[in-house]
């Protein structure tokens, strides 16, 4: 058990990490801005939806167009924005997890 806390904290890492892991994090830097300006964007070119989820409560029924939302302009900005906002999720742990790793 000992020996595994000596190889977590040991100063020296291999070659391949501290060539790889600082050109990965400049990667996943230009990502974050790229997503992050993606993300700005995305969100201005949203409509503003005046009735919100006030359906769901009032039980009001799904017109053909609510229910093939997807399809629209709206639902593919709506898509693009989810997946925008995840890859940023993932590519911030990656990048932190990189700097656990190789702090240099």
């Amino acid at each position: 058990m000992l020996n595994l806390f000596g190889l977590l904290l040991s100063t020296t890492v291999a070659p391949w990490i501290s060539t790889l892991f600082p050109i990965l994090r400049i990667a996943f830097v230009i990502i974050l801005i790229l997503c992050s300006l993606s993300i700005i964007v995305l969100v201005l070119m949203q409509d503003e939806t005046a009735m919100g989820g006030t359906n769901a409560i009032s039980g009001a029924s799904e017109s053909f167009y609510s229910q093939n939302k997807g399809n629209t302009r709206e639902g593919r900005l709506k898509r693009f924005t989810i997946a925008c906002a995840s890859t940023i999720l993932v590519v911030t742990v990656l990048y932190f997890l990189s700097y656990i790793i190789y702090a240099g």
